[in-house]
């Protein structure tokens, strides 16, 4: 039993007090903590990551502030999402079973062992392990509201062993606030615009030797406490701005625009340690500069999308094909001819709703597939898509897979 609360810990730690940890004082950046800040829409991702013309609901103040100017009112108390990648390798090399195994029977070895093989797994460049999404929203007339909270714990190996991988996780919380309009173009065109604004606080962990800690908290009971006082804490604030604009057409046609992560800047500081920074926020001062300021730019980005939902069956069924294109921006860095520039940037989707309630989607991303269901329970709904994610420069380099579920508390209409 000792030994069962000692994993469990150790994962919890992994997972939530790593991102206020670094390896000393010094402030280090890294490509997978310079991303801008996105919430994990399951539909969108089943999608391909398409359908910024057609956001749902609650994710729409997320995706596309201008579908705020539906006026429509959602309610989401709270959203938790969960994702887990590299599903298809953990399954054929029966890691989950081997770590029951391993703590069940109370052997170290075991356990050490089931460590090593899910290691083994991870290859080499960078990765992700697990990311949480947790948000509370609210929409009312053309007011949008939401509290956002993030875990992501990335993965670097520069040297494609096991004892060469470090874990920099990352922490993100804030607030979003968001106003769309709709302006009638004529009896059958309108035009909604929209924009949102978000405060965010973000803290990541410098890379920190991921075997080694992993088998510290196994061996030291003790281990826990030390990470909690011998290690920095790195957080900083930005204010980044979203801008959206959807031109609705006859026939279930829409186009939209958005314009992302304006003033995307974050404005860094290092901490002694997690203590320090809980002194910090009580004093007041958790936002003022110091000598070891550092800043992390984070890209703007604006994509583009085209989508068609016609009602099928007196709107039994609903299907949508979306098409986007992300980053168009990013053009310009890409490197190649013509049919890989778009493939990088094409975002391809389907969605098939049922009464209202169920839905079937797929969709391509850089050529990998995505598929996806959910349910509407009217004060639930539950979604789950099977996921491919390129993390490599280029397509083919080191895809991973993903499995995502999502519950979500409250109602839309």
């Amino acid at each position: 039993m000792n030994k069962k609360i000692i994993i469990f810990t150790s994962l919890l730690v992994l997972i939530f007090v790593m991102p206020l940890s670094a390896a000393h004082l010094s402030a280090a950046t890294y490509e997978a903590t310079s991303e801008p800040f996105a919430m994990h829409s399951l539909r969108s991702v089943s999608m391909g990551g398409a359908g910024l013309a057609v956001p749902e609901k609650t994710d729409g103040l997320f995706i596309n502030p201008a579908s705020l100017g539906q006026r429509r009112f959602f309610l989401s108390m709270p959203s938790v999402a969960m994702t887990v990648y590299n599903v298809a390798a953990m399954e054929n090399e029966n890691i989950i079973e081997r770590f029951q195994e391993a703590i069940d029977e109370n052997d170290d070895a075991k356990l050490l062992n089931a460590i090593h093989s899910y290691l083994g797994t991870i290859g080499y460049g960078k990765g992700e392990i697990v990311s949480t999404d947790v948000s509370m929203s609210v929409g009312f007339g053309s007011f949008g509201f939401g509290i956002v909270a993030q875990e992501r714990m990335h993965t670097l190996n520069d040297t494609g062993t096991t004892s060469g991988i470090d874990v920099i996780a990352e922490l993100n919380a804030g607030f979003v606030a968001g106003y769309g309009l709709r302006i009638p173009l004529s009896e059958y065109v309108s035009l909604d615009v929209g924009a949102s604004a978000k405060f965010l606080y973000r803290s990541y962990s410098k890379a920190i030797p991921l075997l080694e800690t992993v088998t510290k908290f196994v061996n030291d009971n003790d281990a826990l406490e030390k990470l909690k006082e011998e290690t920095p804490v790195m957080g900083g604030y930005a204010i980044p701005v979203d801008v959206g604009a959807t031109v609705n057409l006859p026939f279930g046609l829409s186009a939209g625009l958005v314009v992302r992560n304006l003033n995307g800047a974050y404005r860094m500081r290092v901490f002694d340690n997690v203590e320090t920074l809980f002194q910090a926020l009580d004093s007041g001062s958790l936002l003022k500069d110091d000598p070891d300021s550092f800043t992390v730019k984070t890209p703007w980005s604006l994509d583009a999308g085209l989508a068609w939902t016609p009602k099928v069956a007196g709107g039994v069924l609903m299907p949508t094909i979306a098409v986007d294109l992300a980053d168009i921006t990013g053009f310009k860095k890409e490197k190649g001819n013509f049919g890989h520039m778009i493939a990088n940037h094409l975002n391809i989707g389907a969605e098939l709703k049922i009464l209202n309630t169920f839905d079937l989607r797929f969709g391509l991303n850089k050529g990998y597939m995505s598929v996806g269901a959910g349910i509407d329970l009217f004060v639930a709904r539950i979604d789950a898509t099977y996921y491919w994610r390129e993390f490599g420069q280029k397509i083919g380099d080191k895809p991973l897979d993903a499995l995502s579920v999502r519950v979500n508390l409250g109602f839309s209409r």
